[in-house]
């Protein structure tokens, strides 16, 4: 065993982000952490504490890896293979038979946690797709023989994804003539269906949202360089134009569904500033949500579909998909992370005169979108310092956050997501500059927070759990780890880390 390496850390500007997963095959009782180690193994360990499960055998190194509805861990190697392995070890499963194509997002698992999908170099260098079950068996090709699927960075590129009840599979592919349409194909295998109408010449799909049976894509179809938001159905069939004739879009316009499906949403761009607006999703006039924004960006509730929209970072309206404005605090909060529920959201908010760049002074509150009367979490005696990366508990009771203490040393925090109680410090030993916080997540039923953090002042980081609402910390990883660079949590997860 290598001894414990020095692993130094940059913290960059926060960024959230959120893993999920659903339902549970194995362990049904527990909830489960797992990690990454600084020689890239990978293990699994009970969040509640135990001895950690190595899901790969020395020399084996993991790239990339996910987890799976059904208590799977899905990863590529350093053969470039995927692999299938249950989160209770066991021996793993060869998915691939041949190496996957060197392209990012190059495999993902489908919602219910039963399918693989992959990129694999074919002997001609073409590159194909694939459906494989995540417990093995044979691979199945989605692509068909006159399509071709393209993928540079640089340029127009093909782009896939499954449906959210796991049974089809949405993709661009270029034809003989270079031009990339749109496709729908089960995740068993079968005939494509092309979704979009035949494009204008130079024309492209460079976009797509699926709810349920309902697809919206983004084309230049009418003319070469005049984009338009087109609605149809996974089985394909005459498109409706969605966006107003007079809305201006560009080849990477933002657009997304409503959470019940009702309503497109989309962004207009102006010379300056950008405009958002909402359409039935069935066709009908478009419906102003904000005024004009300098620098619009916006954020959706996953489950009412409520969207805060924000200038240069700084939420500016609460809106509904139908166009019924909420109350908005006048005072400058950054914006915005949603409740699992949509009716509260994480806003940030700067000391007076403060320009909220890196080393600030900081605040996070709880902003209820029906009253937009924001409360802070940092209740009591905690020092004035700098609040960044938070998230929700899946039940959206608490809000687990890192606070910098006057030190400049990043410590974990928890507080009601009301803010009707003092927050609570999570971690034990305050950890140094270098070995702070950086890494955090909380499992599926809400009761523990899970962190890697230099606990023991040992220049590495080590896991550790701890009830949500504060006590001992449990480390999880063994005497020997030689620390952890990255976590994911079994069964549905949220998990933040820093970008």
């Amino acid at each position: 065993m290598l001894s414990r390496l020095r692993f130094n850390v940059l913290f960059l500007t926060a960024g959230f982000v959120f893993l999920l997963a659903f339902g549970n095959v194995y362990a049904q009782e527990e909830n489960w952490v797992i990690y990454l180690d600084m020689e890239y193994r990978l293990f699994s360990v009970p969040a509640s504490g135990g001895e950690p499960i190595a899901l790969v055998a020395d020399p084996i190194q993991v790239r990339t890896y996910r987890i799976a509805a059904s208590g799977h861990v899905i990863y590529v190697a350093n053969d470039d293979v995927l692999y299938s392995i249950p989160i209770t070890g066991e021996s793993p499963v060869a998915l691939s038979s041949t190496p996957l194509a060197q392209i990012e997002n190059n495999f993902q698992v489908s919602s219910d946690g039963n399918w693989a999908l992959y990129l694999a170099l074919q002997a001609d260098n073409a590159v194909q797709l694939y459906s494989i079950p995540v417990t093995g068996g044979a691979s199945t090709a989605l692509i068909p023989d006159d399509q071709s699927l393209y993928f540079n960075p640089y340029e127009i590129q093909s782009f896939y994804f499954i449906t959210a009840d796991s049974s089809s599979v949405v993709f661009t592919a270029q034809s003989a003539r270079g031009v990339f349409n749109l496709f729908a194909v089960p995740i068993q295998g079968g005939e494509a269906v092309q979704i979009n109408e035949r494009l204008a010449s130079g024309g492209h799909v460079l976009g797509v949202q699926v709810h349920e049976n309902r697809v919206v894509y983004l084309a230049d179809q009418v003319a070469d360089g005049v984009y338009g938001l087109f609605a149809t159905s996974l089985a394909g069939g005459t498109p409706i134009q969605l966006n107003a004739p007079d809305s201006s879009l560009l080849d990477n316009s933002r657009f997304d569904i409503s959470a019940d499906g009702s309503y497109l949403i989309y962004q207009s761009y102006g010379t300056s500033r950008s405009q958002l607006f909402s359409v039935p999703i069935g066709g009908g006039a478009s419906t102003a949500l904000t005024d004009p924004i300098d620098n619009l960006g916006w954020y959706m509730a996953p489950e009412t579909g409520t969207i805060a929209a924000a200038g240069y970072g700084i939420l500016k309206a609460i809106v509904t998909p139908d166009g019924q404005r909420l109350p908005v605090d006048e005072f400058s909060y950054a914006c915005c992370i949603f409740s699992p529920d949509g009716q509260r959201m994480l806003v940030m908010s700067w000391a007076p005169g403060d320009t909220g760049n890196s080393g600030s002074l900081s605040s996070l509150y709880s902003y209820p979108i029906d009253s937009g009367l924001a409360v802070p979490m940092t209740l009591g005696d905690l020092p004035l310092s700098r609040d960044w990366g938070a998230l929700f508990s899946p039940d959206g009771q608490y809000v687990a956050f890192i606070q910098a203490d006057p030190n400049g040393i990043n410590q974990f925090y928890a507080a009601p997501a009301d803010g009707s109680s003092q927050a609570i410090k999570l971690n034990g030993y305050p950890g140094s500059t270098s070995f702070g916080a950086y890494e955090m997540g909380i499992t599926a039923d809400s009761s523990t927070f899970v962190y890697i953090n230099d606990e023991e002042a040992a220049d590495f980081i080590d896991l550790y759990s701890v009830p949500i609402t504060g006590g001992t910390a449990v480390r999880l990883t063994p005497d020997d780890s030689i620390g952890v660079q990255e976590i994911q949590l079994y069964p549905r997860a949220s998990v933040w880390r820093a970008s």
